[in-house]
């Protein structure tokens, strides 16, 4: 749940970045997982957004790329930490199975200046974002129990076949596909906001 994160400009900052494993069964309502929240609810939580999900792989990489001997999963905010599902191998629209839960892909993380003050460097959510190591966030389908170790499923794929890290690279990329722009703006798992921006960009417009 949120709770006071430091200080912004002198004013005390509340954030629900601050996440620990749970060690029992955790239920997932459409809103995300029972026992958490958001502090900011117009930048965060909704439900393209009600869970997100992390690649223990990057975690791996964040720890090589910052000289950390360790980092906990759950540092850098997700709900979810999973193995062989990265922001490579799943895809806007994909739908996953994870425990008795039913979920579906919408779109990676466009970090905040809340995780830069996690990690105790303002650098960090630029650098973040261009890793595209980002994570994705999750709609819930069909609500349901995760435990530790469940498998994740993918049981529908994207109907575009845009992986999370293709859609980083076409929206916040140097060399945008106006082509593929456009189609990304008619995949519906994107959520709106994000389908406008892939279509005026497809037209020459600014992101």
């Amino acid at each position: 749940m949120p709770a006071d994160f430091g200080e912004r400009y002198g004013r005390s900052l509340k954030s629900g970045i601050v996440k620990t494993p749970a060690e029992d069964p955790i239920h997932i309502t459409m809103n995300g997982l029972d026992g958490d929240g958001q502090a900011d609810l117009v930048a965060h939580g909704g439900s393209h957004r009600a869970v997100y999900a992390y690649s223990a792989a990057n975690y791996r990489y964040w720890m090589e790329e910052e000289g950390h001997d360790e980092m906990a999963f759950g540092m850098l905010g997700e709900n979810l930490t999973i193995e062989g599902c990265d922001e490579r191998l799943v895809s806007i629209g994909d739908r996953l199975r994870i425990g008795t839960a039913y979920l579906e892909v919408t779109y990676g993380r466009i970090p905040c200046v809340t995780l830069g003050i996690r990690m105790g460097d303002r650098t960090f959510p630029d650098r973040f974002l261009a890793s595209r190591r980002t994570g994705f966030f999750l709609r819930v389908l069909e609500e349901g129990e995760v435990s530790a170790g469940d498998e994740v499923i993918q049981t529908v794929y994207g109907p575009k076949r845009f992986s999370v890290r293709d859609a980083l690279e076409l929206l916040y990329g140097s060399d945008p596909d106006r082509e593929r722009l456009a189609a990304l703006g008619t995949t519906e798992a994107l959520p709106e906001s994000w389908r406008e921006r892939a279509r005026r960009m497809a037209k020459g417009g600014e992101g």
